[in-house]
């Protein structure tokens, strides 16, 4: 009977604490929803400014387009008969360190 009394009082020790935890838990959840809901805030501004919105699309979409230009200026250098020959050395040093590395 003792031992059944001290598992229960384990049992309601260990019953508080997690509703201690969920409790903990639950005002995160409230303090993030408030800081959601606070249109002047950061992500308050990402979630209701529709100006905000359409200028983070526009600069996103000019870093892709920029990407794609990047892309095609390095093709264009590595075909360039100027640097035609660095890219050629550079390749095979790497071929040769692959080498070495399957020995």
């Amino acid at each position: 009977m003792q031992a059944s009394v001290r598992q229960l009082k384990k049992l309601t020790i260990t019953a508080a604490e997690a509703t201690d935890n969920l409790k903990a838990a639950s005002n995160n959840v409230n303090v993030a929803t408030s800081k959601l809901d606070n249109k002047n805030s950061p992500l308050g501004v990402l979630l209701y400014d529709e100006a905000s919105a359409a200028h983070i699309k526009a600069t996103l979409k000019n870093l892709e387009t920029g990407s794609e230009k990047l892309d095609e200026d390095l093709q264009a250098v590595q075909d360039n008969f100027l640097l035609r020959r660095y890219f050629k050395k550079k390749k095979k040093a790497e071929a040769e360190a692959v080498e070495k590395t399957d020995k």
